[in-house]
């Protein structure tokens, strides 16, 4: 670890900080608490199913992989209590990790630091940083430690399948997230023909 790592460790631990205590204070908004209760009322049967969002919303969604996360936050305490708060927040982490090691491998240590901090420095990475029902920083998660696993691993079996398994992750976490990996997986493949690669390799996600 250089220096300058070091340095940029310290200010994504500070941003990081200032981040998860925010996210601990007060309690959920109205949507998080009807995301909470439609998600531990769903059967595990109907977990596949189409979720029909009613009051405010009227939208029908397909989430998975979040209901099953909602489910489990559920387990550790209430909306109406500042620790669920807490833990949501907590998945700050493996983002920061996740996006300062994308980021560096491409951009050096600065451009992996703004990578990191950019979506938690606007109010929209702000809210799906907090809010109980949205997962869309842990999918970008996902989709960055997926693409740097099948950029390592090309001749290491057990390690394409975790990146596949971080890709089906994402896939069921939330349906625009799975409808961007399609489209970034199809493009990818794409690009590997045009390349005479053919669809022997995994494709990589078209992200630089």
């Amino acid at each position: 670890m250089t220096v300058l790592d070091k340095r940029m460790a310290a200010l994504l631990a500070v941003v990081g900080g200032v981040v998860l205590l925010l996210g601990s204070r007060g309690t959920a908004e109205f949507s998080a608490h009807m995301a909470m209760d439609i998600s531990q009322r769903l059967p595990f049967g109907s977990l596949f199913a189409r979720v029909y969002m009613a009051e405010g919303m009227d939208t029908v969604t397909f989430r998975p992989g979040s209901v099953v996360a909602m489910r489990a936050l559920g387990l550790f305490g209430s909306p109406l209590d500042g620790s669920l708060g807490f833990l949501k927040t907590l998945l700050i982490v493996p983002w920061l990790v996740a996006a300062y090691a994308w980021g560096r491998r491409r951009l050096g240590e600065i451009g992996g630091a703004v990578v990191a901090l950019a979506p938690l420095l606007v109010p929209a990475g702000l809210f799906n940083a907090w809010h109980l029902g949205e997962w869309d920083l842990l999918g970008a998660t996902f989709l960055l430690g997926a693409d740097e696993l099948l950029l390592r691993g090309r001749e290491r079996r057990g390690v394409l399948l975790a990146g596949a398994a971080l890709y089906v992750a994402a896939l069921l976490l939330k349906d625009s997230i799975a409808v961007a990996t399609l489209l970034m997986l199809v493009l990818a493949s794409l690009r590997d023909l045009r390349d005479g690669r053919g669809f022997g390799t995994p494709p990589q996600l078209l992200l630089v």
